[in-house]
């Protein structure tokens, strides 16, 4: 009898086809210089990722994330609502870490934006800049 295999679910597979659609589209608007739309789009597309990353493409989910932070921190903006930049990171190194195959270089990609992250945050404090420093030893 064969060992059962995890199979990923409806859910799994329609969040991530939802977020590889957003990115793709971010693509095209992108090349069009609609910005506006670029952010929007990326917004939307971290969110999914962060509410639904655990149940979706690891991989992909953690893309996203950093994909709206590094837009967010280019614009020197932080998010008025919701999760902070530094604990979308967090999560997105958590789910960079889970992901099958582990990809290194997302991991390492998704620690240089924390850092960056928290050093643009509005209101960090001591144990945020350890974080940071942590962050770019590792």
């Amino acid at each position: 009898m064969p060992l059962p295999t995890k199979r990923a679910s409806s859910e799994d597979l329609d969040q991530t086809k939802v977020v590889q659609k957003l990115l793709l589209e971010v693509e095209g608007l992108a090349i069009k210089g609609r910005n506006q739309l670029v952010e929007e789009k990326l917004e939307h597309a971290s969110s999914v990722a962060f509410h639904s990353g655990d149940h979706m493409d690891k991989s992909l989910a953690a893309s996203a994330i950093i994909l709206h932070a590094n837009k967010l921190i280019e614009r020197g903006a932080w998010p008025e609502h919701g999760p902070g930049l530094d604990v979308q990171l967090r999560k997105a190194l958590q789910l960079a870490e889970q992901a099958k195959p582990r990809n290194r270089q997302l991991e390492g990609n998704v620690m240089q934006v924390f850092s960056c992250a928290v050093f643009a945050k509005p209101s960090k404090d001591a144990a945020d800049i350890d974080a940071a420093i942590e962050a770019r030893q590792k």
